[in-house]
């Protein structure tokens, strides 16, 4: 059985019943197109104290300790919250999946930073944290035997990749 955290936008407020189910949807195409078993489990529990900072926290990161695999829905925009569940996921040394559609904030083509053009930018933080990277959930089904794999192998970025940036940073500019 493979564990599932689903990270990415939870609706508060207004929003709750109201914006697209993301999670649902992702859950039954999963379900229903993977052979293996799957286990999701979901942050969005309305029986936790959203005024407990620290039960939110500990109940998130718990979920995150106990899962096989991380899928992040970088579809749109991430939280504060999604950005630290995927640092806590390399803390777990759990492997993080990031659906990022082409041409989304995360992802685009010949993007203009500081008059240099990069023909295929990927936002760094995203693409040095995730240990598999698709454009869609349709991507993130056919290349799921490779991240079991991955996960079995334990080939998995954990904590000391934000180490090995840093290195590389220095290893590069030599002067730092």
């Amino acid at each position: 059985m493979i564990k599932i955290y689903l990270a990415g936008k939870v609706a508060k407020g207004d929003e709750i019943g109201k914006i697209e189910d993301w999670r649902a949807l992702y859950k039954k195409e999963l379900d229903g197109n993977i052979k293996e078993k799957l286990f999701f489990m979901d942050p969005d529990d309305p029986d936790l104290d959203e005024s407990d900072s620290m039960e939110i926290v500990g109940h998130d990161c718990n979920l995150i300790r106990n899962c096989d695999l991380i899928i992040v829905n970088a579809e749109s925009k991430l939280g504060v919250g999604t950005a630290q569940e995927m640092i806590v996921a390399k803390y777990y040394k759990k492997c993080v999946v990031s659906v990022i559609p082409e041409n989304s904030h995360y992802c685009r083509k010949n993007l203009n930073m500081y008059g240099n053009i990069i023909e295929k930018w990927m936002h760094p933080f995203m693409n040095i944290i995730s240990d598999v990277i698709v454009a869609n959930l349709c991507e993130l089904m056919d290349s799921f035997d490779i991240v079991v794999k991955k996960i079995h192998q334990g080939d998995i970025k954990d904590m000391t990749v934000i180490d090995m940036a840093c290195n590389y940073y220095c290893n590069k500019k030599k002067n730092i």
